[in-house]
């Protein structure tokens, strides 16, 4: 990734998207006409490889790539990689967790769809 170890990145499982949909339909006076950004975990980039190597039992190490790689492999993820550094996500995650408490961390995430090495 062209973000330095330190970036936070904000991220999001599909399940708990779909649980804020069934949030919307179940209390509709609640969520009409009201948008919402979802996040459920906001990790660095050293945190995300300590995770990764927690959950796999492999040890995964970060490094930061410069935005002219990125760019000379995809210009899209280049502007991707150019926003996050700029701006990137702003959620409130706690704020979230008061209508959705168990919104999905990265480690649960991996442990839930299969990544955790047996034994780990």
């Amino acid at each position: 990734m062209a973000l330095p170890p330190d970036r936070t990145l904000q991220m999001i499982a599909s399940s708990d998207i779909g649980a804020f949909g069934a949030l919307a339909f179940a209390q509709p006076h609640a969520w009409l006409g009201r948008t919402a950004e979802l996040a459920g975990d906001e990790l660095t980039m050293l945190q995300i490889a300590d995770v990764l190597s927690r959950v796999t039992g492999q040890p995964i190490h970060f490094r930061e790539m410069s935005i002219e790689q990125i760019r000379a492999f995809d210009s899209n993820l280049a502007l991707l990689s150019e926003w996050l550094n700029s701006e990137g996500f702003q959620v409130d995650i706690p704020a979230l967790r008061t209508s959705y408490p168990s919104m999905t961390r990265l480690e649960t995430w991996l442990r839930q769809t299969g990544w955790e090495q047996s034994g780990a």
